[in-house]
C-alpha cells in the first residue's frame, strides 16, 4: 500500500494519495487496541471483544502488572469463560449509558491464575440459587453463560468461580489451574 502511495505523490495525483492516507489512518485506528497478557489466545479474545465494545464507548483494560500463563490452560476453557464474561459485562455497560471500563486483573499463584473482571452495572442484579439471572425476554435461549463458565472453571472439581454485585459494580472472580 505504501508503494502506490509514493507513486501517486510522485506522479502528481494528490487525491489518490489522500485516499490511501485515509485508509491507513482508519486501519491503524481500528487496530490500535492491542493486548499483551502473555497468552495469545486470550489476547485474541480480548481484541475481538474490544471491537464489539468500542462502538459503545466501552473499554476493556487488562490492568498493568497483571500476568497470565502463556500455555497450560485448556483453550476451550478460555473460549468459554472470557467471551461469556465479557459479553455480560459489555451488555451491562451498555445499560449504564456512559463511557465505561471493564477491568481484568490477574496474577499467578503456584499453578493457578486468579482472575477478576469488574464492570459497572446500572441496575440491581437478580440472583436465584446463587446464579445471576438474565434480564433478556427470552429466558429459554439465554441465561446459561454463568453456568457454562462455572463448569469450565471447575476442572479440578472445586468451585472456582464467584461474583459480587454491589455499589454499582459487578465483580466476577475465578481461578484456573494450569500445567507448568
Amino acid at each position: 500500500i505504501l508503494r502506490p502511495f509514493t507513486e501517486y505523490i510522485e506522479n502528481g495525483d494528490p487525491t489518490a494519495a489522500k485516499e490511501i492516507a485515509r485508509q491507513l489512518t482508519g486501519f491503524t485506528a481500528a487496530h490500535e487496541t492491542r493486548y499483551n497478557t502473555g497468552n495469545y489466545r486470550l489476547d485474541t479474545v480480548l481484541y475481538c471483544q474490544q471491537q464489539l465494545a468500542g462502538a459503545d464507548d466501552i473499554t476493556i483494560t487488562f490492568t498493568f502488572g497483571s500476568v497470565f500463563p502463556r500455555e497450560g490452560i485448556d483453550p476451550d476453557d478460555l473460549y468459554v469463560i472470557f467471551p461469556n464474561a465479557l459479553d455480560n459485562a459489555i451488555e451491562a455497560c451498555r445499560k449504564v449509558g456512559r463511557p465505561c471500563e471493564i477491568t481484568i486483573t490477574s496474577h499467578i499463584r503456584e499453578n493457578e491464575v486468579l482472575v477478576t473482571i469488574r464492570n459497572p452495572v446500572a441496575e440491581k442484579v437478580t440472583v436465584r440459587g446463587g446464579v445471576p439471572q438474565t434480564d433478556k425476554k427470552d429466558k429459554k435461549l439465554h441465561g446459561y453463560g454463568y453456568s457454562s463458565m462455572k463448569k469450565a472453571a471447575a476442572k479440578d472439581g472445586e468451585d472456582n468461580m464467584d461474583f459480587r454485585a454491589e455499589d454499582g459494580t459487578f465483580t466476577l472472580r475465578f481461578n484456573l489451574t494450569f500445567k507448568q
